[in-house]
């Protein structure tokens, strides 16, 4: 669970990073925004129309959080050197 709930961060920073480096943080602060509240809106349809995963699918998701959060730092980090290294200072 620990590690799990150290995905959802490292996920966060792993977009914002190349979008911050791109565009700037006063140019990426609609994004940040954005990434900020489509989850919350998910959530919110999710729990609208009911669904529930079952106990078997909770368990994969938390086992499989921390991989695939490994897995975007990865590419995000690609990218945020691609796109600083293009980027004339």
């Amino acid at each position: 669970m620990a590690a799990a709930s150290f995905a959802v961060p490292l996920l966060v920073c792993s977009i914002l990073f190349p979008l911050c480096f791109r565009f700037g943080i006063q140019k990426a602060r609609f994004a940040i925004a954005a990434i900020f509240l489509l989850p919350t809106a998910v959530g919110m349809i999710v729990k609208r129309f009911g669904f529930a995963p079952s106990a078997a699918q909770q368990a994969l998701l938390w086992k499989l959080s921390p991989v695939v959060a490994l897995a975007v730092a990865v590419i995000s980090y690609l990218i945020s050197c691609a796109v600083y290294r293009r980027k004339q200072v």
